[in-house]
């Protein structure tokens, strides 16, 4: 097996090299993040910080050019996409001050840099790397539009569908910008006094939407409804079923899933495979079953060939995922071993390194 990672000890990594998956303190700080080319300075610093050791991209099975090529449309990935959070963010604070969403400015982003983003190859694998829990609001806003755009594209959406889906994602959390800080970024569990004025986001942000009277219905319902779920047990208004838009079951299952997969200020990321296993489980009374459906079989060819890294510390390669049993995947280590992981196995994914 040609890994695609593989862990060097600070004294062997060498300028130009490719940092594989975040370099992490002690208490969870991303001293060094995935996809960082290492030069003199970087490695001095790694030593200075107390590493001994780093995953570096080691592509094997490619040559130099095409690694280069896949190097340089990551970066741009990456640069794109901090651009985007960072006028995100800027929305964010304008909205917070003013009661009002700068709309042209969020329809230029979706229809410009997040269509682009949604078009690259390996999006939903580039997302996981891309994490700071201190930017979450914003990062999830973009995450979910980039991949309720991926979904809508799987699912068969022509092009303004499309673009309206992405635009739904981006804007779904505009509510939270109505949200006193103290309850958006409490470190702790929200008091029930809390959690509901956390839940009337979604009518927040309907309600400033629709006074543009510009939007499509389908990004209104896409704001207003993804956090309703078809057995009525969600919020704001309890819907069921058929009540639900096609809109709002779509950006649902991408918050579920960014925001499992994200770090947050009161726990720490889950793996995408614990995520599937997730979705698969309310796919029968909450979320839309077939749009699961579709979802998760594109995920699997996604994740098959991914390197994860194991609770024993070895890297080893997903080479096959059982979607009868969702929470059983089988893996090949870099000394050949191959291992069927489950829930009651002894070794289990402890992080996933590419995606």
């Amino acid at each position: 097996m040609a890994l695609k990672y593989r862990r060097y000890v600070v004294g062997e990594i060498k300028p130009g090299m490719v940092l594989g998956t975040d370099a992490l303190s002690a208490d969870g700080k991303v001293m060094l993040s995935a996809g960082t080319v290492f030069t003199e300075a970087t490695i001095r610093l790694l030593a200075a910080w107390g590493f001994d050791s780093a995953i570096i991209l080691e592509d094997e099975a490619v040559g130099d050019e095409v690694r280069e090529k896949r190097l340089s449309e990551r970066m741009l990935f990456n640069a794109k996409y901090e651009e985007t959070v960072s006028m995100v963010r800027d929305a964010f604070d304008q909205i917070r001050y003013f009661e009002e969403v700068p709309l042209k400015k969020m329809q230029h982003l979706s229809e410009n840099a997040l269509l682009t983003l949604t078009a690259t190859p390996g999006a939903l694998g580039y997302l996981h790397s891309l994490r700071d829990v201190d930017n979450y609001t914003f990062q999830h806003s973009v995450n979910v539009a980039i991949i309720s755009g991926v979904l809508s594209r799987w699912l068969g959406d022509d092009g303004e569908r499309m673009r309206d889906m992405v635009l739904a994602g981006l804007l779904h959390d505009v509510g939270k910008a109505m949200v006193p800080l103290e309850i958006l970024n409490k470190p702790g569990q929200l008091t029930p006094a809390e959690m509901e004025v956390m839940q009337k986001h979604s009518a927040y942000g309907y309600e400033m939407l629709k006074k543009a009277k510009v939007l499509a219905g389908d990004v209104l319902a896409g704001v207003w409804q993804h956090h309703e779920r078809l057995d009525g047990s969600g919020y704001p208004r309890g819907l069921r079923g058929g009540n639900i838009l096609p809109s709002a079951r779509i950006i649902a299952i991408s918050d579920i899933y960014d925001a499992m997969t994200s770090d947050r200020i009161y726990r720490l990321k889950m793996t995408p495979f614990h995520v599937i296993k997730t979705l698969f489980e309310n796919m029968f009374d909450k979320l839309d079953a077939s749009m699961c459906t579709i979802f998760l079989n594109n995920l699997k060819d996604y994740f098959v060939g991914t390197t994860v890294e194991l609770s024993d510390g070895r890297l080893a390669e997903v080479i096959f995922m059982d979607w009868i049993s969702w929470d059983r995947l089988t893996v090949r280590t870099s000394d050949g071993e191959c291992i069927q992981l489950g829930e009651h196995a002894e070794q289990k994914i402890v992080r996933c390194l590419q995606a």
